[in-house]
């Protein structure tokens, strides 16, 4: 049943209707909202060409005009209009979930129709259309149950929708809803278009992304990551060209093709409490390119959509992967069953065995040696069997290095034990970042290596080798320079652009002891300036904190 609801506009936004996307688009920004409790979520803005992400406004569930020039969002149950940037956010009314038409002039949303029910005070969610212009509102669904994450078609005419049983599909000038089935998967959130309009994605119960037609024919799972859903219901998000799929997992923002292969745009160190990545949209763009980086592992990062403990073999429908595998300890040998049957895996590793079900992974924590599996279950009767060696891993180490002045360049040096002719790789984290970049790889000499560098700002070090891992933190001191005249004193922090308005003390000798005596915060020069000094003996230190470690300069005398 079409219901019309007219709401009073909460403000009238000064735009025009934007032009529908064209298929292929170009693949601009992708936007999600990062979440951690007791906080207010944020929305935050990634280039999966570069990497390079930004925080762009406080908010949650963004959606892309056709044109990619304005951003909705839901911020305290109230939907915003914004412009790319997320800046001069405007509100329309109350809602969740926004999707724009591709003429830019309404947005769909969910939102409670005010008929209480026992433990629902404000109702059931239905699917509401609010015009941009005027903020007026018509409401499609009638619904006894939650509707939820719209979609808007591309060409405008239907709107794809979640319960939290199923997806439906519903004209958008209203009408009779239709469901749509997906044979095995349980669907966990809402429907995402690709471009040309004939196909929808969703994320399953276990994380996965999945593809449906509308009708609800050739549903299939796209991909097989080994970690699973992080709860909260999830909607993906097609990318403009039509050759991705974004999704999250846990903390992480991940994108995939329509064969499975799988990147991690995001790498979020381990938090407590946990963060919660969800609900990103794609960003259609005037030009642009296809191509998608991975983000380059961390120290401490979530479990993510490519999280892998070791050597995967995928159990296909006539046969598996490989049959003969090498690795390393104590990585994992995962098995992930691609086929629609329960299949049974048995190792001669400590008879490892388990029945992996459709969609599902059994990992082996492995040990040194040479070992057989057999997969049982095929139609046909007849096992598959393999084989796979492991081999001890290596071990390395990164001596312990005293702080560097800023500027300066100084050797990395520790030790590298395990098979010859493999190199060290050095990756370094600066300062407050969450991005791990690589330094370069040195082959290891009679068990030892070095490596020059130049860190600009304190970095941690991570040296991998054959399996093994390691980290060293390696502080940097700026460059304190102190100079007298008179009374007055005038100190110097280097770098200046990255250490202004930071605090400097004066310190005076007491008998024995130093005590505190003035204070003074640096400019945009990095300098600060203390005046009117009385007879003494001072110094001048700076504390440090996680980006420049303390330092101090010599003591100096003030005479009257």
């Amino acid at each position: 049943m079409r219901v019309l609801v007219v709401v009073g506009a909460a403000a009238l936004l000064a735009c025009g209707p934007a032009g529908g996307g064209a298929f292929p688009g170009h693949n601009g920004l992708i936007v999600f909202s990062r979440t951690t409790p007791g906080q207010p979520p944020t929305l935050v803005a990634v280039d999966p060409a570069t990497g390079s992400q930004r925080e762009l406004a406080p908010g949650a569930e963004p959606a892309w005009s056709a044109d990619g020039t304005r951003l909705a969002y839901v911020q305290n149950g109230v939907v915003y209009v914004a412009d790319a940037g997320g800046q001069s956010p405007v509100a329309l009314g109350s809602g969740e979930f926004p999707s724009w038409s591709p003429d830019g002039t309404q947005i769909a949303v969910s939102r409670y129709d005010e008929k209480p029910l026992p433990d629902h005070p404000h109702g059931t969610l239905q699917l509401v259309v609010l015009t941009v212009a005027d903020g007026s509102a018509v409401q499609l669904t009638d619904s006894p149950s939650d509707v939820s994450m719209p979609a808007w078609s591309p060409d405008g005419s239907t709107i794809a929708y979640t319960t939290p049983t199923s997806l439906g599909t519903i004209p958008a000038a209203g009408g009779a809803a239709a469901p749509v089935s997906a044979p095995g998967a349980t669907v966990n959130g809402g429907p995402s278009w690709a471009p040309d309009g004939a196909t929808l994605a969703f994320v399953d119960a276990r994380g996965q992304v999945w593809t449906v037609k509308p009708d609800g024919a050739g549903a299939r799972q796209v991909t097989y990551t080994l970690v699973g859903s992080n709860s909260p219901a999830a909607r993906p998000a097609w990318s403009p060209d039509g050759g991705s799929i974004a999704w999250t997992q846990g903390a992480d923002l991940c994108t995939t093709d329509l064969a499975g292969n799988v990147h991690r745009l995001t790498r979020t160190a381990h938090t407590d409490p946990s963060v919660v990545a969800s609900l990103p949209d794609w960003q259609p763009a005037a030009t642009g390119s296809g191509a998608i980086v991975t983000a380059p592992p961390g120290a401490n990062d979530e479990n993510g959509c490519d999280w892998n403990p070791g050597v995967r073999i995928e159990l296909l429908n006539v046969n598996v992967s490989t049959q003969n595998v090498a690795l390393k300890a104590p990585q994992e040998l995962v098995f992930v069953n691609h086929t629609t049957l329960p299949l049974t895996v048995t190792t001669t590793l400590r008879n490892e065995h388990a029945t992996v079900q459709p969609g599902d992974f059994f990992g082996v924590t492995t040990a040194p040696g040479s070992y057989e599996f057999t997969v049982a279950g095929y139609p046909d009767g007849a096992p598959r069997r393999g084989s796979f060696v492991v081999a001890g891993a290596g071990a390395v180490t990164i001596a312990q290095h005293a702080p560097i002045r800023f500027g300066d360049r100084t050797l990395l040096t520790g030790t590298a034990k395990g098979p010859s002719g493999s190199a060290v790789a050095i990756w370094g984290t600066p300062g407050r970042s969450t991005q791990a970049t690589r330094v370069g790889s040195v082959m290891p000499v009679a068990g030892r290596w070095q490596l020059p560098v130049s860190p600009g700002i304190t970095t941690r070090y991570e040296a991998r080798f054959e399996g093994a891992t390691t980290q060293r933190l390696l502080r940097v001191k700026p460059v304190l320079q102190v100079r007298r005249n008179g009374s007055t004193v005038r100190a110097v922090l280097k770098p200046a652009a990255k250490l202004s308005n930071r605090q400097l003390f004066l310190f005076r000798s007491a008998g024995r002891a130093w005590s505190g005596f003035k204070t003074a915060r640096t400019g945009r020069d990095g300098s600060a300036v203390f005046r009117k000094i009385p007879p003494g003996r001072y110094y001048v230190g700076y504390e440090g904190d996680d980006l420049y470690w303390g330092t101090a300069g010599d003591p100096f005398d003030i005479r009257r």
